[in-house]
């Protein structure tokens, strides 16, 4: 499966340009504002038009990428982090019970995010006030939770690694779908 964008909350994530998403998005604002000429679109129309459809995309996305996550059975998702700060970048990762997680500490801790699969997996990049952060998720094999519950008392910085580390512990869970909707 090639790299794709899923959705991005950032107008030149989605569009490239702003010349572009005022291109895109030029039709949609003339009927709702009934202006009678393209001139009358201000930048404020195309970023107010902008937020309402992405609120839109935004749920729906949401949903879709729940009901897939919920499909791939009880075995937790593990994140692999690359997380900028001002003073450099840091690696990290997390465990996670399930796809509402990733929605509630990664997807609404950050200004914008743009969401794709790379390489069969899940891909996030979050864009906050310092740098970028950047995630790739994947779900734990049978044998990966057996090796998480037997060593729930390793620190994070020893667990997570190993697993992501262990080919036989986790596993690439985007291989299995090829679309998920436009966005």
């Amino acid at each position: 499966m090639k790299n794709q964008l899923l959705y991005s909350d950032d107008l030149w994530g989605m569009y490239g340009s702003f010349d572009k998403a005022k291109e895109s998005l030029k039709e949609v604002i003339m009927e709702n504002k009934d202006y009678e000429s393209e001139e009358e679109i201000t930048d404020k129309d195309v970023f107010d038009q902008f937020g309402f459809d992405d609120e839109i995309f935004y749920e729906d996305f949401c949903n879709e990428l729940n009901h897939y996550f919920n499909q791939l059975g009880d075995n937790r998702l593990i994140i692999s982090a690359q997380l900028g700060r001002w003073n450099g970048t840091f690696e990290g990762g997390k465990i996670l019970d399930d796809f509402e997680q990733i929605r509630s500490q990664i997807f609404s801790s950050y200004d914008n995010i743009i969401v794709s699969s790379k390489d069969n997996c899940l891909y996030i990049e979050g864009l906050h006030h310092d740098e970028r952060d950047y995630f790739y998720v994947y779900q734990l094999t049978d044998k990966g939770e057996d090796y998480a519950d037997r060593h729930y008392d390793e620190p994070d910085s020893i667990l997570i690694p190993h697993l992501l580390n262990t080919k036989s512990y986790v596993k690439k869970i985007f291989s299995k779908i090829s679309y998920l909707g436009e966005y």
